[in-house]
């Protein structure tokens, strides 16, 4: 799974780069928690990836590609529901 998704971060004076909410599905979720990150090399480039926590207990792993500064959802841990 790779998809294009749009997240709202903050990116801090050290660097450091903090997803605040993503849209996903048709919908804005704020990010509850935000979980280790690390950077891959894909094709030359590196990709910063990092995984989030929503409010309904749904995981996420983004990426950032950072020469592009666009967004990827590599994968996603749902949550399922009753009924």
């Amino acid at each position: 799974m790779s998809e294009t998704i749009a997240v709202e971060a903050r990116l801090d004076s050290d660097g450091r780069v903090t997803p605040l909410s993503v849209t996903w599905q048709g919908h804005s979720r704020t990010v509850a928690d935000v979980g280790r990150s690390w950077v891959e090399m894909r094709d030359g480039v590196p990709y910063r990836h990092i995984r989030v926590m929503l409010p309904n207990s749904d995981r996420l792993e983004l990426a950032l590609n950072q020469h592009t500064l666009t967004w990827e959802l590599v994968q996603a841990w749902t949550t399922p529901t009753a009924g």
